[in-house]
């Protein structure tokens, strides 16, 4: 990551890249790193305006679209959360 974004996106931490470069699930990932449950909470789902107009009132019926997210994630050590 650094030799292709190089001062873009400095100083990453080993769980930044790993976020960054994982196609997979981050609730997984992140709880096999930290050996804790990790719940995912969404605070935002908007399908993308442009996606919304071509897909008219019935969602699409089936077709791809894009989507902006806001999640968060909380790791659960015991019984504190945080």
């Amino acid at each position: 990551l650094q030799v292709r974004f190089g001062t873009k996106i400095p100083n990453l931490t080993p769980l930044e890249r790993i976020a960054l470069t994982s196609n997979g699930n981050l609730q997984r990932i992140f709880s096999s790193y930290y050996d804790a449950p990790v719940h995912v909470h969404v605070d935002r789902c908007e399908m993308r305006s442009s996606d919304r107009r071509e897909a008219g009132d019935d969602g699409g019926s089936g077709a791809s679209h894009q989507y902006d997210l806001l999640n968060h994630f909380e790791l659960v050590n015991g019984n504190d959360s945080k």
